[in-house]
């Protein structure tokens, strides 16, 4: 979703070659308008073309865009496994988040026989943190 922050051009010319500019800014409704004449060919011939060109791309590029904000906090259950007996693959991992706190771990069979384990567990206070167990 777009946020409350939005531009909006619209460009018009008339039958007499009148080029009319008019942007809008919210939440607090600016409206700015410009208008003056432009060759009936519309062709960009003047420095004030090109900079009202300019000032277009730039009220464009102000456009911003704000990720709507879920309702409600995250919650997912993750697992995931690979058992290959013809390449020796073998590796689980379990995630489980509610909110801001993730815990889960995974395990991989190492190359010389030996499982490795990592338990980890990310939150607010703590940040990430990770036990290694083989």
């Amino acid at each position: 979703m777009f946020s409350d922050s939005y531009v909006g051009v619209i460009v018009t010319i008339n039958t007499q070659g009148t080029l009319y500019f008019a942007y809008t800014f919210s939440p607090t409704l600016i409206v700015q308008t410009f208008s003056g004449s432009h060759p009936q060919h519309h062709t960009l011939t003047t420095m004030q073309d090109l900079k009202t060109v300019a000032l277009l791309c730039a009220a464009l590029a102000c456009a911003t865009y704000a990720a709507e904000e879920p309702s409600a906090p995250a919650q997912y259950d993750f697992t995931y496994a690979v058992n290959d007996p013809s390449t020796g693959d073998q590796k689980d991992q379990q995630e489980t988040r509610n909110g801001d706190d993730v815990t889960g771990y995974y395990r991989t069979l190492d190359s010389d026989g030996y499982v490795r384990t990592v338990k980890y567990r990310a939150d607010a206070v703590n940040g990430f943190t990770a036990e290694v167990i083989r």
